[in-house]
């Protein structure tokens, strides 16, 4: 079954915010409330995926 990105409904939405029930496309992918408690978190690819991506901008920027 294919879903829609909640903000762009032209795209697939391959993510999932269990927190939200709404699912995103690669662009929109993002914690919608990083600061909010969210019981979904340790299991959540969305919140990996930020994570992945702070750790490799933070590791570009020390090798700069």
């Amino acid at each position: 079954m294919n879903h829609s990105c909640t903000k762009h409904p032209d795209r697939e939405g391959n993510y999932y915010c269990a927190k939200y029930n709404r699912y995103l496309c690669e662009e929109c992918m993002a914690c919608q409330d990083p600061t909010l408690y969210c019981k979904h978190r340790q299991m959540c690819i969305i919140w990996e995926n930020v994570k992945q991506r702070r750790l490799e901008e933070k590791n570009r920027t020390r090798a700069s």
